[in-house]
């Protein structure tokens, strides 16, 4: 990147810092900011920032990202909270997502016959996670039902970290396809055990660590608050460097690392938050520039048809199917169904993709996760809060005329995403 490049890209950043929460309250998010910022900065703009997905140090971005925010999302996990959000939440993540993967990838392989079959649901796989951070005001606009939030947010937090084995597998059985063998799948098999083993040992004995020294005064708040971010990447190095899952080692390690963290240290994830926040907006910014900048020339109906039911459709009919049962008003169905924006997990997913497989089809995969995921930040972002506000008010007046409303029930645990908020 160009000195100018870097000098706008700060400025960015402090500015919008400035009006960060001016800004949650409009149709503008920062994920729209930095991706536009990332499209008029790349070569289809000013052709300051000049590089590729292929570039190491993206891709490095990418993954680093990923496995902090994966890591500070899991320090969340716990049985209480997935006791309480069972009823929305993981109808969401057990019914909506797996049919939602097997839908996205059954009208890509009839759609894009250049791809085989499991190319096909590939994309179905990648763009199946969804990503709160496109449109923060549906999780964090009080008057939205709590319920309701609470679902989308917990949806948004953990279906990254249980999308990373499916995307393994699909890959693998992608590549046997063309290495004649089904030595991919078994590797892949025992690098996902390993990834777990490392990730729950790293993170277990980590959290016990930091709440011992804690206890004991050992440590100081400044590099307490630091410490997670430094057990998220070492989870990820750590397997990375075995050739396990990183990012599952780093979900895992978050989870254990929660569980001994949690209650002695609730606020010891906050910098990690920060900082992942951080590295999300950077990320965006370079999406637009170095991903998606260079292919809105390769853009075609057909790839633009994909884009818009991957984001209709393919979302809201799965969720609609999970949804059967749970008594919610068709309106907030359709309210879930929406709110499914597609961003970081798709990226990175997308990457795996372009620098490991060697797929036939890996450019057209690319084209696809980068058309949806554009699309998904200019709607997402746009409809966020008008859509959000929208949706109190029918709620609050369907609460006065009905007193046992599903919608309107209460959740008194939180899963704490301040990386979303301001």
């Amino acid at each position: 990147m160009e000195t100018t490049g870097l000098i706008v890209l700060a400025g960015l950043f402090f500015l919008f810092s400035v009006f960060s929460k001016r800004l949650a309250r409009t149709a503008i998010t920062g994920p729209m900011l930095f991706v536009t910022a990332g499209l008029l900065l790349g070569p289809v703009g000013l052709d300051v920032v000049a590089a590729d997905i292929s570039d190491v140090t993206v891709q490095m971005l990418f993954e680093l990202t990923l496995a902090l925010v994966l890591f500070t999302d899991a320090t969340e996990v716990s049985l209480r909270t997935l006791r309480e959000e069972v009823p929305l939440a993981g109808r969401l993540l057990g019914i909506g997502m797996p049919l939602t993967m097997v839908l996205g990838g059954g009208v890509a392989t009839v759609m894009f016959t250049d791809l085989s079959f499991w190319e096909g649901m590939l994309v179905g796989v990648i763009l199946a996670p969804t990503d709160a951070a496109l449109g923060q005001a549906v999780v964090s606009n009080r008057r939205v039902p709590e319920r309701i939030r609470q679902a989308l947010n917990v949806e948004s937090g953990l279906n990254d970290g249980l999308a990373l084995p499916i995307f393994a597998l699909v890959l693998a059985i992608a590549q046997a396809e063309y290495t004649a063998g089904s030595g991919t799948i078994v590797k892949m098999v025992v690098d996902l055990g390993a990834a777990i083993a490392i990730g729950g040992a790293v993170g277990a004995f980590a959290g016990w660590l930091m709440r011992y020294a804690s206890e004991h005064g050992w440590v100081g708040r400044t590099w307490r608050s630091i410490a997670p971010a430094a057990i998220a990447l070492l989870c990820f190095g750590l397997a990375d460097f075995t050739g396990a899952s990183g990012f599952l080692a780093a979900f895992v390690g978050g989870v254990l690392f929660g569980f001994f963290t949690r209650k002695a240290l609730p606020d010891i994830v906050v910098f990690s938050d920060g900082a992942a926040h951080l590295l999300t907006m950077l990320s965006f910014f370079v999406f637009g520039a170095m991903i998606l900048a260079p292919r809105l020339g390769d853009l075609t109906w057909s790839v633009a048809v994909y884009a818009v039911a991957s984001l209709t459709l393919i979302r809201l009919v799965p969720v609609a199917i999970s949804m059967l049962g749970s008594n919610l008003e068709w309106e907030s169905v359709v309210y879930l169904g929406w709110f499914g924006p597609r961003g970081l997990a798709s990226i990175v997913f997308a990457s795996i993709v372009f620098l490991e497989a060697d797929l036939p089809g890996t450019e057209l995969i690319i084209l696809l996760m980068a058309a949806t995921v554009g699309l998904s930040v200019y709607l997402h972002g746009a409809t966020a809060w008008h859509g959000s506000n929208a949706y109190s008010d029918w709620a609050q007046r369907m609460g006065d005329e009905m007193e046992d409303m599903t919608e309107g029930g209460e959740v008194e645990h939180k899963v704490r995403r301040s990386r979303l908020g301001f």
